[in-house]
């Protein structure tokens, strides 16, 4: 058994350039995964204020609380791409069409 294992690994070390190949690839899978999903949450917190401060608008009321949430929030997040980003690029185009 101890022998099987030893065998394994060293196939692996003698062939570790696919392995490494894979390894990275799942590693940006992941690491892109998680920044989708952190663009999302970010996404639809701004949303939710959005509709907060239309609806205070829309009433006439005083909407100077929910614009300083937003602004709030914009100052907190500290998001900074390290590279360019193509679907980030088309949403907030898509957004700032709308």
């Amino acid at each position: 058994m101890l022998t099987a294992v030893i065998k394994a690994i060293n196939e692996l070390l003698a062939n570790k350039e696919p392995f490494i190949s894979i390894l990275q690839k799942n590693i940006t899978t992941v690491l892109n995964e998680e920044k989708e999903n952190a663009i999302a949450d970010i996404n639809g917190q701004l949303e939710e204020l959005q509709q907060q401060l239309l609806q205070q608008a829309k009433s006439k009321n005083d909407y100077n609380e929910v614009a300083d949430e937003m602004t709030e929030f914009s100052n907190e997040q500290s998001y900074e791409l390290e590279e360019y980003d193509e679907q980030l690029v088309r949403r907030l185009i898509e957004k700032s069409d709308s």
